[in-house]
């Protein structure tokens, strides 16, 4: 059964500034789903899993909902052949702080499309900055931002990304 689809597509994204290591592993502290998360077991953000075991990224509010953050450092395991994190794993990192982004509203929503871009793969162990952020929305589409990048504020990876609102039930 066919769940997903992907085929090259153009990207246009301005990407904030990253805020410091510091600011991103204080705002880590500020995650909203330590505990009520939908998702509890989610390779990304999910607080469910055995430490160690997904990329345990809890984006926080860096000063106000405008900018989440969080640090992040790819484990060994995560690695392609030539010793950088696999392709798959970088837009894994970039998918749930979209998400995160838009949680102000306390919106239910599910990811429906993704443009991503990896300008470069991060090495493993080596700090890492990871944001999310609102840009619009019209009706039930919520548009939200995603970038990666290393401890100096250096860009790894973007993505644009579309949520779709659930209905309620």
């Amino acid at each position: 059964r066919l769940v997903g689809t992907a085929v090259p597509a153009p990207l246009e994204l301005e990407v904030p500034s990253a805020p410091t290591l510091a600011e991103a592993e204080d705002a880590r502290h500020r995650y909203p789903c330590h505990t009520g998360h939908v998702f509890p077991t989610c390779f990304v953000c999910g607080p469910g899993r055995p430490e160690g075991d997904g990329l345990e990224l809890y984006p926080g509010p860096v000063r106000d909902w405008s900018l989440l953050a969080c640090p992040w450092r790819p484990a060994p395991d995560l690695l392609d052949g030539n010793g950088c994190v696999r392709p798959e794993i970088v837009w894994s990192a970039l998918d749930c702080p979209g998400y995160f982004g838009l949680m102000a509203t306390g919106l239910p929503a599910l990811l429906g499309r993704m443009t991503a871009e990896i300008i470069e793969a991060p090495r493993p162990g080596e700090a890492c900055i990871v944001i999310g952020w609102k840009i619009d929305h019209e009706g039930r589409k919520y548009h939200a931002g995603t970038a990666l990048f290393d401890a100096m504020g250096g860009l790894l990876a973007r993505s644009k990304q579309t949520w779709i609102e659930l209905r309620q039930a």
